[in-house]
């Protein structure tokens, strides 16, 4: 389905005008790919890369206006996206970044970054989606992944699943930051990663207007996230929400304006549920401004 939707936009461009780089590569047996395309003006970089194999490895940098969408099927399988906005001007062209990832191993590995080009103050609209699953449910290792952005507009969506997982999503620069995450681990001893966690998300978010949406299921959960705003904005600079289900979960939240002025608005809801005789969750959250909190901590 994915490949239909992907080669109807292809082609929607090229009748358009505004396709200047594409690329589709299909790859099966032990792979590795390294894209580079650059666009200008309207025009768009489109690569479609499809690997499946025992050891999977793609490098794709895009520099314009830039749509990418990697599929890896494999036991090894490690990405790196790496997209900068180039001259766009206001309106149509304002060097839009999508990034489209999707993982299904036992080692799963993905970075993302992407960043506006020097001088850009129109890049809008940077769009990440990852959807990382290990098929081995208890080998320890799982899925790590890392996305970076900045610029206005940009929105982050991750789902990690089975195996230890590992998030770090940075949101920086101007306005309208969304981070939506889920994590479920399907562990039932200690995580290999720091601190022993299975789930580990750690979230930052600057500027104004920031929505970050966390879940994680399973136990030795581990949720931090930080939303400094350096402008204050109404009716919301910072709204998040934590749920963790399972025992050990560990919730940090900062929220806080410029000059932690009233003018700001600072929502937080963090839901924590465990067994009845499980170890317990902690939660710390710290709001300086005009500030709402819910906590709910339950045993089941």
């Amino acid at each position: 389905m994915k490949k239909v939707i992907l080669t109807g936009m292809f082609s929607f461009l090229t009748l358009m005008g505004f396709s200047q780089n594409i690329s589709d590569l299909l790859q099966s047996g032990t792979n590795n790919a390294d894209i580079n395309q650059t666009s200008t003006g309207v025009f768009y970089n489109a690569s479609d890369v499809d690997q499946n194999g025992a050891s999977n490895d793609a490098q794709i940098t895009q520099v314009g206006n830039n749509e990418s969408v990697l599929t890896q099927t494999g036991t090894l399988n490690m990405a790196t996206v790496n997209q900068v906005g180039g001259n766009g001007n206001p309106g149509f062209n304002q060097n839009r970044q999508d990034s489209s990832i999707d993982q299904d191993g036992t080692n799963n590995q993905a970075f993302v970054s992407q960043v506006s080009g020097v001088g850009n103050n129109f890049a809008s609209g940077n769009s990440s989606v990852l959807t990382q699953n290990n098929t081995a449910s208890s080998n320890g290792v799982g899925n790590f992944a890392t996305i970076t952005q900045t610029k206005r507009n940009q929105t982050s969506t991750a789902t990690q699943t089975n195996g230890n997982n590992y998030l770090s999503v940075t949101q920086e620069r101007d306005l309208s930051n969304v981070s939506i995450s889920n994590q479920t681990s399907s562990e039932l001893s200690s995580g290999s990663l720091a601190g022993g966690y299975l789930n580990r998300s750690t979230v930052m978010q600057r500027f104004r207007r920031n929505f970050s949406d966390v879940a994680q299921n399973g136990d030795n959960n581990d949720s931090s996230v930080n939303q400094s705003s350096t402008l204050n904005s109404t009716p919301m600079t910072n709204e998040a929400y934590i749920v963790q289900d399972g025992d050990l979960g560990t919730s940090v939240l900062v929220q806080n304006n410029l000059n932690n002025s009233l003018r700001g608005d600072n929502t937080a809801t963090v839901m924590q549920t465990n067994m009845v005789n499980g170890l317990g969750n902690m939660n710390t959250a710290t709001q300086l401004g005009a500030n709402t909190a819910t906590v709910t901590q339950t045993n089941n």
